[in-house]
């Protein structure tokens, strides 16, 4: 039986192209650097609609939300305002990597959310331990960390 499933999973793996392999195993190449001047977001606000998404539904799974198709970016209304910022700069991230051609979502929203609570630290001065505090607890209504 054991036999059986190795064969299986050999057979799975090798019909698997190698490019997707890596997410098979959470093995996720890291993002470049890309650009995000304030002319980089000025621009990227400027071609998308911006929702405040009002339904408990999408504020409870999700707090922002990029739709290439529609050109829009959803974020939670209900969702403290310092909160509403960090997404939707890890949304705009989301943009400013497909505009290279680089698709991050799914193994890569863990780096695109580290690289958005860095750019709100450096944007608003917040030290990384409150950051981290703040996106540990992840509820609607958070109140924001205190600026040094």
């Amino acid at each position: 039986m054991k036999k059986l499933l190795l064969a299986l999973l050999a057979a799975a793996l090798l019909a698997v192209p190698a490019s997707s392999q890596i997410f098979i195993f959470h093995e996720v190449p890291p993002l470049p650097e890309v650009s995000f001047t304030a002319a980089d977001i000025i621009r990227l606000m400027s071609s998308v609609n911006l929702k405040q998404q009002e339904s408990p539904a999408f504020c409870e799974s999700l707090h922002g939300l990029t739709s290439y198709h529609t050109n829009t970016i959803e974020i939670c209304a209900h969702d403290a305002a310092f909160f509403k910022q960090e997404v939707l700069i890890h949304e705009l991230l989301h943009l400013r990597y497909g505009e290279v051609g680089i698709n991050t979502g799914g193994p890569y929203e863990d780096q695109i959310e580290e690289k958005a609570w860095a750019i709100y630290q450096q944007l608003f001065g917040v030290p990384a331990a409150q950051q981290q505090q703040a996106q540990s607890q992840e509820t609607p209504q958070q109140t924001a960390p205190e600026a040094k």
